[in-house]
């Protein structure tokens, strides 16, 4: 049976350091490559015009609005929603290939992400598998202020074998600095919908998030990567919601 159409779809924004290796790994296999980016000052652009020549350059509306915009753009049967610096493996996009040849009866895919990490690879992360591979038509993001996620119509499932190869982070500060912001833009954004939070929640919210990591995830079992990042992971949560605390007196203060 003929393998139905796969659209990859990309949103960057100074992404040279990692573009390159992601586009090269799904070039003369995905029958499309769309590729948003939002305004970057190096290389990004002039990189992705040699892999595709569905590049557009535009403002940012955030994270989930800028996918919906190269949704819109993709014209494939199916959708795989890649970040600038991931890289999809030889055996996912084997199992992929399988699914895109018969007729599924599942509207969308989650597929593990493995992420790299001060020169390994963390098993633990594997146990994250966000859905990024739906049919279009049946499936879009939501539009939070970071964070978002693909709601698909219908039933789902998960790819069982091949992974995404995640290389997120280029060092510790920048790794910091990444999640800081996400910090500020997750707490912005609940507040903008009323949510509100305590000292001690924000408390509760790491602990949890440690031991989720280290004992659910089995992230200690990555050695000191592993216990770095579940650390790293705690801290990211009490600061977002100590920043959506910090935002309640703020806006008092200006009542």
């Amino acid at each position: 049976m003929k393998r139905a159409s796969l659209s990859v779809i990309i949103i960057c924004k100074n992404e040279e350091r990692v573009i390159s290796e992601t586009l090269h790994s799904v070039y003369n296999w995905a029958d499309e490559i769309i590729v948003l980016d939002s305004g970057s000052k190096d290389r990004t652009v002039e990189i992705s015009k040699k892999y595709t020549e569905h590049v557009y350059e535009t403002d940012w509306p955030g994270y989930g609005r800028q996918k919906n915009r190269a949704l819109e753009k993709a014209t494939c049967e199916w959708i795989l929603s890649v970040d600038a610096d991931e890289v999809v493996t030889d055996r996912l996009k084997i199992e992929i290939d399988q699914v895109l040849s018969h007729n599924s009866k599942y509207n969308g895919y989650k597929i593990p992400v493995k992420l790299f990490y001060f020169g390994k690879y963390i098993r633990s992360v594997l146990k994250r598998k966000p859905l990024i591979l739906f049919k279009r038509g049946f499936g879009g993001f939501t539009e939070p202020a970071v964070h978002e996620a693909v709601r698909v119509t219908g039933r789902t499932s998960k790819i069982s074998k091949g992974c995404i190869l995640h290389n997120s982070y280029e060092s510790l500060p920048h790794q910091l600095e990444k999640l800081n912001k996400y910090a500020v833009l997750s707490a912005t954004d609940k507040h903008k919908n009323n949510i509100s939070t305590t000292l001690s929640s924000a408390f509760i919210h790491s602990i949890w998030a440690l031991f989720k990591d280290l004992f659910l995830y089995l992230s200690i079992l990555d050695g000191w990567r592993g216990i770095l990042l579940s650390a790293i992971h705690a801290q990211y949560t009490f600061n977002k919601y100590a920043f959506l605390k910090s935002l309640k007196y703020q806006s008092k203060d200006n009542g």
